[in-house]
């Protein structure tokens, strides 16, 4: 397939960005698989093995993406068809056919495992697996060696971000008989294998048992032939309706990436995990701080890094949004925040969850790796402070030099040279006993105390650590001279000066940072010294960095106002407390008389008043001039309207996954409904889940596509208005039983005897009363006039309209307030996984209530994911298929799959 138009620059960085981070999760899902599957005993035969071969071709599959696709499309695409790249699709195709071939033999497997056991056990006895292995991979070689011929060569263009056939002869008979033609047999046999397999267990009963293991492992395998099939369909017949770049992209190039993600994520979820597999801990050490001590601390962690995470990522998304800092400068900036926001991560997702439930975690393996991911994370930080401080004194002292160096087309090399430098710094910490670790007894992270102890924490994370701070000071000094010199600060306009300002306070608070870490620390020894000027300074670093993105935003004007106001509070109360002391003691009867309880009240709004009166004047100052500012008034529309083919395919799509999501959420209500298990709180939570996620699917199906097709004049009428509020309502109760789910999964685990009596069913109608009010209540800004949200045929997305209004919704209540639903809720199921772990009980197989949190769990995964996509992913670009695909299609698709 060939798009019509070539990409431009930002596209290209959006389509690797989307390939690298869908390959690299899809990676870890299959090589955490294989390792699953390498020490479960209960795997070590042919239906086993058969999975590790599956999961072992497609992460080699995913390689070819991450490690071939992503640097041919940034950096040379000319290597494309080179030997190296036309090598490299020929064996791509016979690991891909590998996996189709395995998917199909494991149907066998499962078939005769269901209908004759007997048989079963003679052919897929552990002395044949070696020729069933074997057999799948010869017929994989013989599919793949057409692709060797001459003139049959199968490539990754760059230019069109997708796998394509040489344009010869040949491309006609590999393109639909190799590859459409027979592929489409092999899943047809396998679904058809799959289907019989799928009666005979309807006809024998065998759901009923709940134990049976090869029932589990049969759906296992089918719905990984569903996928298969699905993707069969998205990139053989579903990509050929539209030529345009994204579009080819989405139901190609992603939708085969996407693939091998899930089945990947699916088998390492649904083999079981062995015990003690991932986590070796070591004795606890000797308690320096009580219990008590060890909670305060992870409260504070946890309140400052979740303020530090909404501020890197508001200033993500803000200096992608803002087109003049689509430049060297800006890139650095974004790869400053995003290294911010992942070592905060570490701090509230690990620190926080392991001093709350086993802190016993702290020096297992994935303790460890957390403290070596976050140092490449940190050190990261530390470099791009240094080239920005580079940045800034070219941009002063030779602006001409600073275009030549600093273009956007060099931008990607920096970034890539910072990237190198910080994963060889890190590199060190991956040493054996050079471990890293978060140590909850001392309220600190800490090296383990081995030979490597003095090398890192003196020679690597000192002195070097020092020694770039101070070569940024350096630099950052010689920019400020030049400014003097030049008498540049007096040029309000000069945005190099005040980028190169934001960059020299970055500068003088990692210097700060450093001092507090390296020096003050070591003056007392004393757990909350230790832990105040090592830990809570350096998360501060993090979280203050931020925080100066938003500096001038709306809302940081307000936070200014109330900081000015509570500042003078403080003055007027100082002075109202002298003049009482003075009365006290000069006239005793007076006192009593002016400053009795009576009359205190009096004295504290007269306080309250002149507070105000004082900083009224700051209310009416607008400040214009901050580059950033453009971002609350960017419009997020396509560039131009879908043509009329393309509104047809838009309105197919929204139609078949609005009505498999309702078919599924229906079904999912009516089984509730039925069982008698779930008359309980958990399943009325799960009951108002799926039916607030039906009425937001019905919105897609009977008022988006009828508007679209028939009269978009309908769009903006008193009726649409009230369609989309009706969503908005629905929407955030989804949110909140999500959020109540997650609290009644925690107690649950946590505290049986408190579930019982909080989640009680007579508590249950208040409860779910709590969660409608709320969404009322969060839906009521959308009934203000002029905050309408609304559908727009014309680009098929759930739009704001544009006034003064929308900064306010879309930022305020849908934006922050969302994320802070669901960081809530990740949390929280965060702390009950670390119960689940801390007391094994994912090894009692009969444990309803773990079962119930995994799903629980998986819905939570699911809404982040999508909120990133909408709130995040979405803003990157405004072709017309990326805004349907990450926006429209992916709302749709969540209230779908979780159905």
């Amino acid at each position: 397939v060939y798009p019509k138009d070539k990409e431009g620059p930002s596209e290209q960085y959006v389509a690797t960005f989307l390939m690298f981070t869908m390959a690299t999760c899809g990676l870890i899902a299959n090589l955490t698989a294989i390792r699953i599957i390498w020490k479960s005993r209960s795997l070590h035969n042919c239906f086993g093995y058969i999975l590790l071969l599956h999961a072992s071709a497609e992460a080699l599959v995913l390689c070819s993406f991450i490690f071939w696709a992503v640097p041919t499309t940034l950096f040379d695409r000319a290597i494309s068809k080179t030997t190296l790249g036309i090598k490299i699709g020929q064996i791509l195709m016979v690991f891909y056919y590998v996996t189709v071939y395995a998917q199909l033999f494991n149907a066998i497997n499962r078939f005769f495992a269901i209908a004759s056991p007997m048989a079963y056990r003679t052919w897929f006895s552990n002395e044949n697996v070696k020729f069933i292995l074997g057999g799948i991979m010869l017929c994989s070689l013989i599919h793949g060696i057409l692709y060797f011929f001459p003139g049959c060569n199968f490539y990754y263009d760059g230019d069109e971000f997708g796998w394509v056939y040489d344009n010869t002869s040949c491309r006609e008979i590999m393109a639909f008989y190799v590859d459409f033609v027979v592929g489409c047999v092999i899943t047809g046999a396998t679904m058809f294998i799959d289907t019989s397999t799928f009666f005979l267990i309807l006809k024998s009963g065998l759901f009923t048992g709940k134990s049976n293991k090869d029932v589990k492992f049969f759906i296992q395998n089918f719905s990984t032939s569903v996928l298969y099939t699905v993707m069969l369909v998205m990139v053989e017949i579903v990509s050929g309706f539209n030529s345009s770049k994204w579009y080819v992209f989405w139901t190609v190039t992603f939708t085969w990436e996407l693939c091998h993600t899930i089945d990947g994520s699916k088998e390492m979820n649904s083999t079981k995990r062995p015990v003690n597999s991932f986590s070796s801990t070591s004795g606890s050490a000797e308690e320096e701080s009580n219990q008590k001590d060890q909670y305060i601390a992870a409260c504070v962690i946890f309140i400052i890094g979740v303020c530090g995470l909404i501020a890197n990522t508001t200033a993500i998304r803000i200096v992608w949004k803002s087109k003049n800092l689509h430049n060297c400068f800006g890139y650095l900036l974004l790869l400053h925040a995003s290294a911010e926001a992942a070592v905060l991560c570490a701090f509230v997702f690990w620190a926080v969850p392991i001093s709350f439930f086993d802190i016993s975690l702290a020096r297992s393996t994935l303790g460890f790796k957390v403290g070596q991911l976050l140092m490449v994370f940190y050190y990261a930080t530390f470099y791009v402070q240094l080239f920005k401080a580079i940045n800034r004194f070219f941009a002063i002292a030779s602006p001409i030099s600073y275009r030549k160096w600093f273009s956007v087309e060099n931008a990607k090399f920096i970034l890539l040279v910072i990237i190198v430098l910080s994963l060889l710094h890190g590199a060190l910490y991956f040493l054996p006993g050079c471990n890293f670790y978060y140590d909850v007894n001392y309220l600190n992270w800490d090296y383990d105390e081995t030979e490597c102890y003095e090398l890192l924490s003196v020679y690597i994370d000192l002195y070097v650590g020092c020694s770039i701070i101070g070569i940024t000071m350096l630099i950052d000094t010689c920019t400020l001279c030049l400014i003097i010199k030049h008498r540049l600060l007096k040029g309000k306009s000069n945005v190099e000066v005040k980028f190169f300002i934001q960059a020299f306070t970055t500068s003088i608070l990692y210097t700060a940072m450093m001092i507090s870490d390296q020096v003050l620390s070591y003056l007392v020894d004393n757990d909350w010294y230790v832990f105040v000027t090592a830990t809570f300074a350096w998360e501060m670093c993090h979280v203050v960095d931020g925080d100066r993105s938003l500096a001038k935003s709306t809302l940081g004007l307000k936070v200014g106002q109330a900081v000015m106001t509570f500042h003078y509070a403080t003055l007027y109360i100082q002075l109202f407390k002298a003049i009482n002391r003075s009365s006290a003691i000069a006239s005793p009867i007076n006192y009593r008389k002016w400053f009795s309880n009576e009359r205190s009240k009096s004295v504290i709004i007269i306080i309250i008043i002149f507070s105000s009166l004082h900083v009224s004047n700051f209310m009416d100052t607008n400040i214009t001039d901050n580059p950033l500012d453009s971002y609350f008034t960017t419009t997020p529309y396509p560039e131009e309207k879908f043509s009329e083919n393309d509104q047809y395919i838009a309105v197919s799509i929204i139609f078949a996954v609005g009505v498999c999501g309702l078919i599924a959420n229906m079904t999912v209500i009516r089984i509730i409904w039925k069982s008698k298990s779930l008359h309980n709180c958990f399943g009325y939570l799960l009951l108002l889940h799926a039916s607030a996620e039906a009425m937001v699917l019905c919105a897609f199906v009977f008022w988006a596509i009828p508007v679209t097709l028939f009269d978009r004049s309908l769009a903006k009428s008193t009726l649409g208005l009230k369609v989309g509020q009706a969503v908005m309502i629905f929407y955030y109760a989804t949110f909140y039983v999500q959020l109540f789910k997650a609290i009644n999964r925690f107690l649950a685990i946590a505290s049986p005897i408190n579930y019982r009596k909080w989640f009680s069913n007579e508590r249950s109608k208040f409860i779910l009363l709590a969660i409608i009010v709320l969404s009322l209540i969060h839906g009521i800004p959308y009934f203000i006039p002029g905050c309408e949200f609304y559908y727009d045929g014309d680009y098929f997305v759930w739009s704001y309209n544009y006034n003064s209004c929308y900064d306010i919704l879309s930022l305020y209540v849908d934006l922050i307030m969302g994320c802070s639903i669901m960081g809530v809720t990740m949390f929280i199921d965060g702390c009950t996984l670390f119960l689940i772990i801390k007391k094994q009980l994912f090894n009692s197989k009969s444990n309803r209530e773990v079962s119930f949190f995994i799903q629980a769990f998986s819905t939570s995964i699911l809404y982040t994911l999508m909120l990133i996509i909408v709130e995040l992913v979405a803003d990157i670009n405004t072709s017309n298929w990326y805004i349907f695909g990450t926006e429209t299609l992916t709302w749709e698709m969540c209230h779908a799959i979780d159905g």
